[in-house]
């Protein structure tokens, strides 16, 4: 009696993939009021065994409703939503990974609003000096991306340290965050000795409370400038036979 092989089995050892991690972060440079770009790249090299993972990109509706698959792919690890954006909305996103065995379980959820921060605001300029204040000149942003500018800070160090951390100038007569001008003293902004160097800058807040980067730092001293010195004179007896 004869016999026959029957067909082949493949078997594949593998499991689903592991949790992917970190979770969806925003892309700042390309969100704003209308569109949010999320970045997804799982850093967990377990793929359960497989040779690829496709990951599904979920989003909510902006008002804790449920999750959608809204971007599928193998390659791509990120993705730009502008339906349905709504300004200053909070949205969640979570993804996960595939392979042939199936689905990992999610990423931790992400919390990404649709803003828009200001410019950073150009460095401040020194106007002048004196024994007890500082004036300086600020500068508005060169773009509000969409959102009006509410107000300016500025913030300033402890002085003489350039590694001390800085503080907001706030409190009665202080800065008032929307003059264009502005003369820091030792009475209201605490400044200290004749000589006392500072580093100052500022930053943008617009009108959904989204603050701007802070601009480079203006290095100045507290204290008067010296005088011109007078025009010079020539000492004939000084210099010899003409």
């Amino acid at each position: 009696m004869g016999s026959v092989w029957s067909p082949a089995l493949q078997f594949v050892l593998a499991s689903v993939p592991g949790k992917p991690t970190p979770a969806p972060v925003a892309d700042a440079a390309s969100t704003s009021t209308a569109a949010i770009k999320v970045v997804f790249a799982n850093t967990n090299p377990d793929t359960g065994g497989a040779d690829s993972c496709t990951y599904e990109l979920q989003m909510d509706d902006g008002a804790s409703g449920d999750f959608s698959t809204i971007f599928t792919s193998e390659h791509l690890t990120a993705f730009t939503v502008t339906a349905n954006i709504q300004r200053g909305r909070y949205y969640r996103f979570r993804y996960r990974a595939k392979n042939v065995i199936g689905y990992s379980a999610f990423s931790d959820v992400s919390y990404i609003q649709a803003v828009a921060a200001p410019a950073t605001p150009a460095t401040p300029k020194f106007t002048s000096a004196a024994d007890t204040s500082i004036t300086i000149q600020l500068f508005e942003s060169a773009d509000t991306n969409g959102v009006d500018v509410a107000s300016y800070e500025i913030w300033r160090d402890a002085g003489n340290d350039l590694t001390s951390a800085f503080t907001l100038l706030s409190g009665v007569g202080s800065y008032n965050g929307h003059a264009s001008t502005y003369q820091l003293t030792a009475a209201v902004d605490g400044l200290g000795a004749p000589g006392t160097l500072y580093r100052i800058k500022v930053r943008a807040k617009n009108a959904d409370a989204v603050y701007s980067e802070y601009s480079d730092s203006l290095v100045v001293a507290l204290g008067s400038v010296p005088t011109a010195p007078s025009t010079p004179v020539k000492d004939d007896a000084a210099s010899g036979p003409q």
